[in-house]
């Protein structure tokens, strides 16, 4: 059972709770760390959150020898913890990662992240994988008009250069969201949902 601290407050985290996972608990602690480490080993892989266990996956599927070291349970830090989102988009603002990086590289970021959530969607598909994957897409909203250049620059660079994306007026976000905060923003269609807990384990089940 993965706990992790917030301001103080020992919580649980609810993707590993056992009434909500598809196995036992039990059957999740025999994937704990073990005090004996094998040495022979090709790579050493540090952490056994998503990043770990898909390169450990990767790796064994081109015959290489991988050890996973976790200090904890498997998925006890970061991805026993994030909002179980797969947003196919730069960290920071598309907007503000063009200024940063330029445009050529931005794109190069967002068709990077695409590919990568795409290969995901064809993993689960292929393999039936019950993580509960879904693209009900993701809104880029603006509260003030400062926000409402920026999400509209965002917009028209990825409405002009192919992707997905639709531009909601102030209107259309308080029909939508029954919330009269926002002053507009664009709906990217290709964002999903998953449980990663689930989406990991079963990786680590057919390694």
């Amino acid at each position: 059972m993965a706990n992790f601290v917030e301001d103080g407050v020992k919580k649980e985290s609810f993707w590993l709770h056992s009434s909500a996972m598809p196995h036992s608990i039990t059957e999740y602690d025999i994937l704990e760390s073990q005090n004996e480490v094998c040495r022979d080993v090709e790579v050493i892989i540090i952490g056994g959150g998503i990043a770990g266990v898909s390169t450990a996956y990767h790796l064994s599927k081109r015959n290489m020898k991988c050890m996973i070291l976790e200090r904890g349970s498997v998925c006890a830090g970061a991805t026993g913890c994030n909002g179980g989102m797969l947003v196919p988009d730069p960290s920071e603002g598309f907007s503000d990662c063009i200024a940063r990086y330029g445009l050529d590289v931005a794109l190069s970021i967002n068709e990077y992240t695409h590919k990568c959530a795409k290969d995901i969607q064809a993993f689960v598909e292929e393999r039936n994988i019950d993580c509960e994957l879904r693209f009900p897409g993701l809104v880029n909203f603006a509260y003030t008009q400062e926000e409402l250049v920026e999400v509209r620059k965002s917009y028209t660079v990825l409405h002009e250069q192919g992707v997905d994306v639709e531009w909601w007026e102030e209107s259309v976000c308080l029909e939508r969201t029954k919330c009269s905060d926002f002053l507009g923003g664009y709906h990217r269609k290709y964002a999903g949902q998953l449980w990663y807990v689930k989406y990991v384990v079963y990786m680590i089940y057919i390694i």
